[in-house]
């Protein structure tokens, strides 16, 4: 999709994503389960997948509204800043959701991140709400979100680490869709590079998935 600034593009493809994810958790699509990554949103710098997670919550906040506890749309962003469920990480959690703003609209408190009696993290607003964002990689790859946003070294790493096989089927093997957002970025030897990757990336998609 090519659009000059502010025309919509990211909507364009969002939306039948969201609707996707949608019929899968209600048992539409037997290929693809509600318990698995269903799309990968690609940046080309962390920055950006940041900027996207920011405006991610808050189209989930309102789809989310009104669905169950398991039938909520998960998202996480997973690349080489995501930590592991570590009980010494919670400190740097906490700085870096404190810039994000609570997705309701009503209040004004900003993100924050609680340690589950179970050594997990889970992401709320400072007021009391409902939501479902994964913040360690030991979360996304156990309990796989619906969303998972990384970047083209990340896929690099999880395609050929014959080591993490867990990891190898939520970035590989699930994924209905693969998005590359910020397209004009590719450019030059990155291009190159990232190019070369999806090629790889096919390859191994269908080794893994037997077609």
């Amino acid at each position: 999709l090519t659009a000059a600034t502010g025309r919509g593009k990211t909507e364009g493809w969002l939306i039948p994503i969201l609707q996707f994810i949608c019929e899968a958790k209600a048992g539409q699509h037997d290929a693809h389960p509600s318990n698995s990554v269903k799309c990968v949103l690609t940046y080309p710098t962390k920055a950006l997948a940041q900027d996207q997670l920011k405006r991610l919550i808050n189209y989930l906040f309102t789809l989310n509204r009104d669905r169950s506890v398991n039938d909520q749309i998960t998202v996480g962003i997973y690349d080489g800043d995501t930590k592991r469920r570590d009980p010494d990480e919670l400190a740097y959690l906490q700085t870096t959701f404190q810039y994000f703003d609570c997705p309701c609209g009503e209040c004004d408190s900003s993100l924050t991140v609680r340690r589950r009696s179970d050594d997990s993290f889970v992401v709320e607003p400072l007021k009391e709400h409902d939501g479902d964002l994964k913040v360690t990689r030991d979360a996304i790859v156990e309990s796989p979100v619906d969303i998972l946003l990384t970047n083209p070294d990340t896929i690099n790493y999880r395609l050929f680490n014959i080591n993490a096989s867990e990891a190898q089927q939520r970035f590989v093997a699930e994924p209905k869709y693969f998005v590359f957002d910020e397209i004009h970025e590719y450019s030059e030897l990155f291009g190159s590079f990232t190019s070369a990757l999806m090629r790889r990336y096919v390859r191994e998609r269908q080794e893994l998935n037997d077609y």
